[in-house]
């Protein structure tokens, strides 16, 4: 039937504008969402993926091509697919308040902070003579845990550490998403060498050839002091 056909036609059409619109430059604007975002919106050529798609006999490597390019997204993207899979086996435990944990300690709650870890993967070897004591390997997973979470880097499970472990599956998944949607809002091609500044990390990373040449710690703003987003090119250098 010509008419189910040109009905599904613009259906597809339609689907594809909003996917590629979505992949290209966000499901959102963040000049609208964020008053610190000063780097301009990207613009998307609706007919010109539409052509592309209608004379390309291989569309999914066309829709591909329409995600950043950033190494950073296709890991996020990865931890997407790891974390959903965590959801769907329903997550991991949640900590009580207590007591600062360390090497030595035989807690009820090492047991439960062991569990925790393996599931989402800091704890890489779980061969405990008892599991309820807090041993070596355990303080190593607590430290990545940290490590990744940003946390003081000191193997104690303390309520800083407890808070980050109880942050549900969910809550990271949406915290992947979100990323995900900021990355799709920066620039694709930033050059071979350039500087980018993780503001909430307070570090600073040089990239040649698209590779991380040096890594340092910066300074950021305050609250009532934030530091804007912007881009630019650097063209001097002050040393002081």
């Amino acid at each position: 039937d010509p008419l189910i056909l040109a009905r599904l036609e613009l259906q597809l059409s339609n689907a594809a504008l909003e996917y590629g619109r979505d992949l290209q430059v966000g499901r959102t604007r963040p000049d609208k969402t964020h008053r610190l975002w000063h780097i301009p919106v990207a613009e998307f050529n609706g007919v010109e993926l539409l052509q592309a798609l209608a004379s390309d006999q291989e569309v999914s490597k066309t829709l591909a091509a329409l995600s950043p390019p950033h190494h950073e997204y296709r890991r996020l993207r990865d931890a997407l697919s790891h974390y959903r899979q965590l959801a769907l086996l329903g997550g991991w435990p949640t900590l009580s308040p207590g007591p600062f944990l360390q090497v030595g300690d035989k807690q009820p709650d090492v047991g439960l902070i062991r569990q925790r870890l393996f599931i989402e993967g800091d704890l890489v070897l779980d061969i405990s003579e008892d599991e309820h004591t807090f041993d070596e390997l355990l303080k190593l997973a607590v430290e990545r845990f940290q490590v990744r979470h940003g946390l003081q880097v000191d193997g104690v499970v303390g309520p800083a550490t407890r808070a980050a472990m109880n942050v549900s599956v969910e809550e990271r998944i949406a915290q992947i998403k979100l990323n995900m949607e900021r990355w799709r809002w920066l620039p694709r091609d930033p050059g071979e060498r350039y500087i980018m500044v993780n503001i909430p990390g307070f570090q600073l990373t040089a990239y040649e050839q698209g590779k991380p040449a040096m890594v340092m710690d910066v300074i950021v703003g305050r609250d009532d002091r934030p530091t804007p987003i912007i881009n630019g090119q650097l063209h001097s250098v002050v040393f002081n």
